[in-house]
This record gives C-alpha cells, sequence and structure tokens, in this order.
C-alpha cells in the first residue's frame, strides 16, 4: 500500500504518470518529516527509559509566544514560528477530492509565517474582580489559491480553462477571532473572554475541543483597564525539545548589599525561555534563588552549580548546596520578589501563576575547621543542566 512513511512514488521511464502520482508522491514526503519530527519531540516515560508514547502537542522556540504589544494597549502579540498538533482522529485522503492529496500523518503542522496582534480585547473588570481569558489555536488546514489551469474534458475530449485550487496551506496567519466563553472558537487562532468573578474566584475558561492553550490572560484586580503587560500573560506552550530535554547555561555575578541586584547575568537556552536570579538574603550574596520561566508541563530540573574558580584566599574554598528545587507556578510573594530590582536581575513583573522552575542555593566557605557563609563578593557563580519535559 502506498502512502507510507519512507514510500516513493515510482514514476517509470516512459510512464505517462497521472495527476494523483505527484499529488501522492508530495504527500509522502511531507509524512516522512512530520513523522520523524513526532518521535523526536515525543519525550519518554517517567521512570523509565521509553519514549512516553504520546506526542506533545508543542512549538518550538518561542514560536506562537504571547507577548505584550510594542505599543501599550488593550492587545497582545502572538510570535510567528512553528509547532505541532497531535491529531490522532485526523487523518484525511483526497482532501478536497483530489486523488493522492492526502494527509495521513497524526503529527499537524502549526505554522505563522508573521507576527499577529489580537486587538479589541475587552478591558479587565476594575478592582474586587478578576477575570481569565486564555488564547487557543487549532491546525488549520485549507486548500485554496485557486487559480486558472487547462482541464481535460472527458466528453469533448478538449482541454479547457478551469479554475482549480492550487495549494493545501496549513498557516494560521489570517484567521484569528474573538468569542466569549462558553462559546466554542472557530478562527485558528481565537481569543477567547472568559467570565468575570470576585477576586480570588474566577476560572479559565474550558479549551475547545480540537484546540491547544497558548496563552492565559489573567486581569488580577483591576490590573488590566487600560493595557495588557507582562504581568496579565502567562505562558501556557508546551515548548517542544528533542526527547523533552532542554539543556541550559548561566553565569551571574552576586554582590553583597541590601539594594544590590545581581549582574551580569547571561543565560543560554531554547529561545522562549526566561530566567531571573534573586537575592533572598539581603545583604548577604551567599543566599539566592534562579527562576527558569517559559512554557508549561516542566516536571524536572537537574542542575550543576558552582562558584567560578579564582576567588578569595589561599587556603580557602567555596561550594554552592542546593537547598530545594521547586516546580509549580508563580506566588503573589514570588512574583513581587521577582520584579524587585534591588533583589532580581533581570527583574520583571510575571503574573502569578506562571509556571516556574525555582532552584535555591547556599554558598558556603570553608577554611581550616570552619565553615561559614562569608563568600567572595561579588560570588560569580555558573550553572549548566536539563530541564525536562515528560
Amino acid at each position: 500500500m502506498a502512502n507510507n512513511g519512507w514510500d516513493r512514488e515510482v514514476i517509470n521511464p516512459r510512464e505517462r504518470p497521472l495527476s494523483s502520482d505527484i499529488n501522492t508522491a508530495q504527500s509522502q514526503l511531507d509524512r516522512s518529516l512530520r513523522e520523524v519530527l513526532k518521535s523526536v519531540f515525543t519525550a519518554r516515560a517517567s521512570g523509565t527509559s521509553d519514549l512516553s508514547g504520546t506526542p506533545p502537542s508543542g512549538f518550538v522556540g518561542d514560536g506562537f509566544k504571547v507577548r505584550a504589544s510594542a505599543v501599550p494597549a488593550l492587545s497582545v502579540q502572538v510570535a510567528l514560528g512553528q509547532g505541532f498538533q497531535y491529531l490522532p482522529g485526523d487523518v484525511p485522503a483526497s482532501v478536497g477530492s483530489v486523488v493522492g492529496l492526502d494527509d495521513l500523518s497524526t503529527y499537524k503542522p502549526l505554522s505563522l509565517l508573521a507576527n499577529t496582534n489580537l486587538l479589541g480585547i475587552p478591558a479587565g473588570p476594575a478592582a474586587g474582580s478578576d477575570r481569565y481569558d486564555i488564547i487557543e489555536v487549532r491546525m488549520n488546514r485549507v486548500l485554496g489559491n485557486s487559480a486558472s489551469r487547462d482541464v481535460l474534458d472527458v466528453g469533448t475530449g478538449l482541454f479547457v480553462s478551469t479554475a482549480v485550487n492550487k495549494t493545501l496551506a496549513f498557516t494560521q496567519d489570517g484567521s484569528t477571532g474573538q468569542v466569549v466563553s462558553p462559546a466554542i472558537s472557530t478562527a485558528a487562532i481565537s481569543y477567547k473572554v472568559g467570565v468575570v468573578a470576585a477576586t480570588g474566584a474566577a476560572v479559565e475558561p474550558a479549551v475547545t475541543t480540537g484546540y491547544v492553550k497558548i496563552a492565559t490572560i489573567f486581569s488580577n484586580n483591576g490590573n488590566m483597564t487600560g493595557s495588557i503587560t507582562k504581568a496579565n500573560i502567562i505562558d501556557q506552550r508546551v515548548m517542544l525539545a528533542p526527547f523533552g530535554e532542554t539543556t541550559f547555561g548561566l553565569i551571574a555575578s552576586i554582590p553583597t548589599g541590601a539594594a544590590t541586584p545581581p549582574t551580569g547575568v547571561l543565560f543560554r537556552a531554547l529561545p522562549g525561555t526566561e530566567v531571573v536570579v534573586v537575592k533572598t538574603a539581603p545583604p548577604l550574596n551567599s543566599v539566592f534563588s534562579v527562576y527558569f520561566i517559559g512554557g508549561a508541563a516542566v516536571q524536572a530540573l537537574d542542575t550543576l552549580a558552582a562558584i567560578l574558580p579564582n576567588v578569595g584566599g589561599a587556603g580557602r574554598t567555596y561550594s554552592l548546596e542546593t537547598n530545594f528545587i521547586t516546580v509549580g507556578t508563580l506566588s503573589a510573594g514570588e512574583v513581587t520578589a521577582l520584579a524587585d530590582a534591588t533583589l532580581a536581575s533581570p527583574a520583571a513583573t510575571y503574573a502569578a501563576g506562571t509556571p516556574m522552575v525555582k532552584v535555591a542555593y547556599t554558598a558556603y566557605r570553608q577554611q581550616g575547621a570552619t565553615t561559614d557563609n562569608t563568600v567572595p563578593d561579588p560570588l560569580p557563580i555558573r550553572m549548566t543542566g536539563t530541564i525536562q519535559r515528560y
């Protein structure tokens, strides 16, 4: 049977190929690529060495990341990029009744070719009330791009100029919309407005069947009446990486002082992820935390942290102890700390409920038989590791 992954449609010497042969050949190439990516992006099952068997619907790098608009307004921007949606029940053959124009892979491309602005978002409620909105996307398979071609009229035997569709497209560009919960979305990129409730009682709208949630917009106690900022946006994308593993590297310098935040923070990781280094016991520089933020469904973090060499004096050694690792969401108190430019670097305001991984450290000095927290000022640190998504 033809049109499996890695099949090739054979057009023999001196054979007059049919349109179905050419369409099938393209479909085979497309399916082969998607099947490989489905295997690569499927993470391992927790506690085993095997793949989970459930391919993730997710996004590559910062593709489809929702950000505040450059000019403050009641609007947001969805970043251009790529993703995939797992739809096991969608495997049509002969799309549009065109023989060989098949879409037999269950891994569907999500492709946004240009940054897309979602405008006209309703202002959030006044202080004392909250509202959760969501942004959701779906696969957008469209047969179109009509053009005139000569097509054989089997009754007359003549070629007749006929309008036919020439492109099977999968882009989300140009298909945006807005609905109010509990209405279901229809556009490929849809903003779903939630229901206002007293502060602390609001809940998110349900994700429309067949859609993938990419962000939550949280209007909290009157903080979204005039514009949408980073403080309102929760990144909910599952970020795709080979077998669910994302490596990272970080260096930073942590000085002493009550109002002297970390400096020289350099972070290398998958695009779309962010890091914030926070002093947690100022003025000491020996107690600090590192927050990893970006995308949802983070399950584990493996880190190796060290104090950079060539600090202090002879006869002294320094070490970092991991106090704890937390996988969860940002609390209101953590949001406040991350926005405090006297503690955090780079300081930024996030929405409470944003998925994160937090690692808390204490640095120690060993000199002879004495162990204390008197460490170099500034304290230079280096971290490397892997973020795992099961």
